[in-house]
């Protein structure tokens, strides 16, 4: 398995759960900062093997980072964080960040400028 086979893997598991807080998207980075480690002790002495783990991660950790944020602050997070930022993939970050019961219109106010 390559690892941007695990880092996209990681990425698609994040999307398909149903919500996730703050706490368990801190949990995530956590998972994801040791998967990455783990990867890393592999191979201590290849600078090529850590540049590529490294970017491999770099989106995982990212997203997470936005997931990880309060809601307020989501928004600016992504913009400044998430590579090619686009108002879909900011929307299915919300979607997983706010409940299902919460008004429509407090995610309106979220768009990519």
């Amino acid at each position: 398995m390559s690892f941007r086979l695990i880092s996209s893997k990681f990425v698609t598991n994040i999307y398909k759960c149903k919500r996730i807080g703050e706490v368990g998207a801190l949990q995530m980075q956590l998972d994801c900062g040791e998967m990455k480690k783990k990867l890393l002790d592999l191979n201590k002495a290849g600078a090529t093997f850590t540049t590529i783990v490294n970017r491999m991660f770099h989106k995982c950790e990212s997203l997470l980072k936005v997931m990880g944020s309060p809601l307020e602050t989501v928004q600016e997070t992504y913009q400044r964080l998430i590579e090619n930022p686009n108002q879909a993939d900011l929307e299915k970050i919300l979607a997983l960040l706010v409940k299902k019961s919460e008004p429509a219109d407090k995610l309106k106010k979220f768009k990519i400028i």
